[in-house]
């Protein structure tokens, strides 16, 4: 089992700032400690549409996803697109 964090503190140049992309979750758990920084997006259930959360300092947010594999039979070979990666690794 991993555990990966990210801690952003407040950057002078926000156009230098490095992190996850948007909507992106880097495991199957993720938890978010607010602060007053705005940005987090909940994925709504009526047209996939995403909804603006305001900040609450102190709230923590979790979202939990489930990955899955769809139609593979049981002699299967799961692996990376090869175009995926780079010199072969």
């Amino acid at each position: 089992m991993d555990i990966n964090t990210n801690n952003y503190p407040t950057c002078p140049n926000p156009s230098i700032t490095i992190g996850c992309r948007q909507h992106y979750n880097v495991s199957c758990i993720t938890l978010v400690l607010q602060d007053n920084t705005e940005g987090l997006y909940v994925r709504g259930t009526k047209n996939d549409n995403w909804i603006y959360v305001n900040p609450i300092k102190g709230t923590l947010a979790g979202s939990i996803s489930v990955p899955l594999f769809v139609n593979s039979s049981l002699d299967s070979v799961i692996s990376p697109l090869p175009q995926m990666l780079k010199d072969g690794k």
